[in-house]
């Protein structure tokens, strides 16, 4: 793995660091700026994630929770809160060699408390990689969910968090993709007081 800084305007990579070897597997990542923190997802396999925070001086990723469901995708919105989506989960019929899948979930996480509560289901199915991220100029969420099954189902979603529903605004090339590191370039104004120092992007890249 490593953890790379990069200049949000030109895109040019300004800094990385080499991780090493064991590092955890890193399925997402998000910055909140009420607090000046970066959180990761990561796990020790493709099966499980815990919640970290990132040192942003060295990539190295401090424990902050355990989890028991298995979140893919992370976003700090406007306001400090913290959300996760839950992947959907296989149930296996060796009977009639039939798999079914839940719904990927919607929680918030109390980082403070280290607790996390179900805010809805999407009733969308994701068991593929993907991301979410927040979009400050209109407070909106957005989601990548993709399905694996007998095809490829997958798009652009946009969660609100008021209805409680996930809506699908298309798909990411043909049938869908797999996205990592979601994000939004917005206006500078609709950031969090004290979000005028960050002057670029951090993001972990698996070496292959």
């Amino acid at each position: 793995w490593q953890f790379m800084t990069i200049d949000p305007e030109s895109f040019e990579i300004v800094d990385m660091k080499d991780l090493g070897e064991g590092f955890p597997f890193v399925y997402d990542i998000t910055y909140d700026y009420t607090t000046g923190t970066m959180y990761a997802l990561a796990g020790p396999d493709d099966s499980s994630t815990d919640l970290y925070m990132v040192n942003m001086n060295t990539g190295a990723l401090i424990p902050v929770m355990q989890t028991e469901p298995f979140f893919m995708s992370i976003a700090a919105a406007p306001d400090g809160t913290i959300y996760a989506m839950e992947a959907s989960q296989e149930d296996f019929d060796p009977e009639t060699w039939i798999s079914t899948f839940t719904n990927a979930k919607l929680y918030t996480i109390d980082v403070a408390n280290g607790t996390y509560e179900l805010a809805f289901d999407t009733g969308v199915k994701s068991n593929m990689l993907y991301s979410m991220t927040f979009d400050f100029t209109t407070g909106s969420l957005y989601w990548t969910p993709l399905f694996q099954s007998s095809a490829y189902v997958g798009g652009l979603h946009l969660i609100d968090l008021q209805s409680q529903k996930a809506y699908n605004l298309g798909n990411i090339g043909a049938s869908g993709s797999q996205v990592a590191g979601l994000y939004t370039i917005s206006d500078p104004a609709n950031y969090p007081a004290g979000a005028e120092h960050l002057q670029n992007v951090s993001l972990m890249s698996r070496k292959e």
